[in-house]
């Protein structure tokens, strides 16, 4: 078996520095942005109301890029009326944010519910890691929004018989990027606004 003669310096130099694209230059970045939103769209509507029967989501608002695209998202799929925005801030969170938040809930048309996850969060870390690093504090806080989001949904909602899936990225997406924390980590709703192992 024949192998390639490993590259020399002058080689690899050519390729580390090669000059770079001009940050001005976004055509590397060019996608068809209305089919990939008309795709994401009907994929919600795919997995949400016709395989899995829930007929609202809940979406925590952070105020950045992530949460509002993906509640613009759910509300294009399943309409105003059917997406629920929590926020849920710990007490570093900015209010700026917050701000944000509930500036795009508006301007959707959607409800919005406010859940201070500091006492959690601070209590557990005090209890158990109380020489955490900010880090850690921060992986701790993703976490707890996501069990204060399935919680609610399971309670609130699943005893007023609605189905309401809390929104996160869909399980094909999660297998793909290996991205997940609904109910802390590695959890999906299963028994239609209950919470519990996917």
């Amino acid at each position: 078996m024949k192998h390639s003669p490993d590259p020399g310096w002058e080689d690899l130099e050519s390729v580390w520095y090669r000059p770079r694209p001009s940050p001005d230059d976004l055509s590397p970045l060019a996608i068809d942005t209305r089919l990939v939103e008309e795709w994401l769209v009907e994929f919600l509507r795919d997995e949400l109301p016709r395989r899995r029967g829930f007929r609202h989501v809940v979406v925590g608002l952070s105020g950045g890029v992530d949460s509002s695209l993906t509640a613009s998202l759910a509300v294009r799929a399943l309409g105003p009326e059917a997406v629920k925005g929590f926020l849920l801030p710990y007490r570093s969170s900015s209010q700026a944010s917050r701000d944000h938040a509930l500036e795009l809930a508006d301007w959707l048309g959607i409800e919005t519910r406010t859940i201070d996850i500091t006492a959690s969060v601070d209590g557990y870390l005090e209890e158990f890691e109380p020489e955490v690093s900010d880090h850690r504090r921060g992986n701790v806080a993703a976490r707890q929004r996501m069990r204060k989001q399935v919680g609610t949904a399971a309670g609130v909602f699943h005893m007023a018989r609605r189905r309401l899936a809390p929104h996160q990225p869909a399980r094909r997406p999660v297998q793909v990027t290996g991205l997940g924390a609904l109910a802390g980590d590695g959890h999906t709703c299963r028994d239609r606004g209950q919470a519990g192992h996917g």
